[in-house]
């Protein structure tokens, strides 16, 4: 398990879970606008 980088920690820990099933690049790129209410 790599750590993931501070930036997406901090930016919510509600698709956190998707960090960790996705690549890093693209995990704060969809989840954004998917969980986004």
């Amino acid at each position: 398990m790599s750590p993931v980088p501070p930036s997406s920690s901090t930016a919510s820990p509600r698709y956190s879970f998707l960090e960790v099933a996705l690549p890093s690049d693209k995990a704060h790129q969809f989840p954004l606008a998917l969980l986004s209410p």
